[in-house]
């Protein structure tokens, strides 16, 4: 795949991904034109983020003081893949290239390229219930998501996987859907059952079904030693 048109689904994926963790009732999103700004409401717990940047049509002077401000504000922020233009200006020194010794990249899949997977006897299964969800927060230790995210499920713009040993849920997985672009999420397994399949099982079943559905590409990121079940799933890191 082209990079630039990787990078394209990398930043649909971020924007959307964001998106969502605002839309819990506990969390509140503000648009100036700009930007939006996630956050928390009052009292309550959860990630703070900018991002929806548009800055493209902005002149010299606009510019420069839109990233002065949002810099300033000394929250996560998700900078689109700009014109060199806006990019000399937010990242001065150069804007940093994700490599193989990175801790955290991005990657993606088309369906056309999707290995061919042996046969994994680990049973698999969608979240249903809220209880289901329940036992998926547990194993996935996300501190951005809470219970009241499961009306995301409800509305089909997430689906969750659950690996099981036995009758034991050990190992979780997500598929976010934003159209025909969907990103592989939340991977986690039980420490005590990591390295024995269950997040492979979990990860493949995700991949077939939003490959079933019609996806046009599959975009995820990886962590640390997760690099290497990217690699093994069929993901290509840009």
């Amino acid at each position: 795949m082209e990079k630039q048109k990787a990078l394209h689904y990398v930043d649909e994926w971020a924007n959307f991904y964001l998106k969502i963790f605002g839309n819990a009732e506990h969390m509140e999103m503000h648009d100036n034109g700009r930007y939006t700004l996630m956050r928390p409401k009052v009292g309550e717990n959860g990630p703070t983020s900018i991002y929806n940047i548009r800055l493209e049509q902005l002149n010299d002077d606009e510019l420069s003081k839109m990233v002065q401000e949002i810099k300033a504000m000394n929250h996560h922020t998700w900078w689109n893949q700009y014109s060199d233009r806006v990019n000399n200006v937010i990242f001065p020194e150069g804007r940093h290239e994700c490599g193989p010794d990175d801790w955290e990249v991005f990657a993606v899949m088309l369906p056309e390229e999707l290995p061919t997977y042996p046969d994994n006897p680990i049973r698999v299964r969608c979240v249903e219930t809220t209880r289901d969800f329940d036992i998926w927060l547990n194993i996935c230790h996300d501190k951005g998501l809470q219970s009241n995210h499961f009306h995301l499920c409800q509305k089909g713009i997430m689906r969750c996987y659950i690996g099981y040993a036995q009758d034991v849920p050990v190992s979780v997985v997500a598929m976010l859907k934003n159209n025909r672009i969907y990103s592989l999420e939340f991977a986690s397994t039980l420490s005590e059952y990591q390295k024995k399949g269950f997040a492979m099982a979990v990860c493949q079943t995700a991949i077939r079904d939003a490959i079933q559905d019609g996806a046009e590409v599959i975009t995820a990121r990886a962590y640390d030693e997760s690099k290497f079940l990217g690699q093994k799933l069929g993901f290509i890191y840009i």
